[in-house]
């Protein structure tokens, strides 16, 4: 830019002292409205669901509890909590010594039992719940099982805990206000704390969130619409309609196995 200014013939017919530096033709054109400035980012409050169409479900570890041993596992029990987001209710709770995909299965059943069938159910990429971080595997029992009852299952991609922000919020505030103050040491004494925290956190609690209004819960959504009811039978090849017509690379490997969509 300044190579091209001191070539100009008109710039040199005004016999001025030219400058030589970008930064100073930059103070100009920004002076005289020549550039834009860039423009404050625009925050776009997300709007609450209804209630009932949404639950979002995470684990979190209860490190007050000392693990055994010898033992593999940081900490003995885990907390498996379900979030309602439109009213930011928990309507069930799951605390265990041994939460894996079969008995994570069983706590999704246990609280669809209590709220219907809802609309979708947010999750990470816990093993637990999608069987293989990747996704390229079969589809977890999990998946497959609320596909057959349709519910949308919406896995989060990694490192994006914002699209559950609701039940992150809901366990950061458990751990800080329940664990680190009760400090629980065994499985039957974090059930006891963590019931009374959420009855506080349910009845008394305000909520800032846009659909509370800085009300507990049970103030805002004193009562819940019905949800058609969890069915006795679930058709085992429903969730097949949820891949109808999409193709899968199978591929054979040097060692004879077969691996399915690794191309995808």
């Amino acid at each position: 830019m300044v190579s091209f200014l001191h070539q100009d013939p008109e710039a040199l017919a005004l016999g001025v002292p030219l400058p030589r530096s970008t930064r100073t033709i930059w103070k100009v054109l920004r002076a005289h409205g020549r550039i834009a400035s860039e423009l404050p980012p625009h925050h776009q409050p997300l709007v609450p669901p209804a209630p009932l169409a949404e639950l979002q479900a995470d684990f979190t570890d209860i490190g007050s509890i000392a693990a055994e041993p010898g033992g593999k596992r940081q900490h003995a029990v885990e907390a498996c909590f379900f979030e309602e987001v439109g009213s930011r209710r928990v309507p069930y709770l799951e605390i265990n010594a041994d939460l894996h995909a079969e008995t994570a299965l069983a706590a999704v059943i246990a609280c669809l039992r209590r709220t219907g069938l809802i609309g979708k159910l947010t999750i990470d990429r816990d093993p637990r719940w999608v069987g293989s971080p990747s996704g390229r595997d079969f589809p977890s029992a999990l998946i497959r099982f609320l596909l057959c009852l349709g519910i949308t299952p919406s896995v989060c991609p990694p490192r994006r805990p914002d699209l559950r922000g609701y039940v992150e919020r809901l366990i950061k505030t458990y751990q800080t206000e329940c664990v680190l103050v009760e400090h629980p040491d065994t499985e039957e004494a974090a059930r006891e704390v963590t019931e009374a925290f959420l009855r506080h956190s349910h009845a008394q609690r305000p909520q800032q969130g846009r659909g509370l209004g800085n009300r507990p819960p049970l103030v805002a959504f004193p009562t819940l619409p019905t949800r058609p009811p969890l069915p006795e039978r679930v058709d085992p090849d429903r969730w097949l309609a949820s891949i109808h017509g999409q193709a899968f690379v199978r591929t054979v490997q040097s060692n004879g196995s077969v691996v399915v969509d690794h191309c995808s």
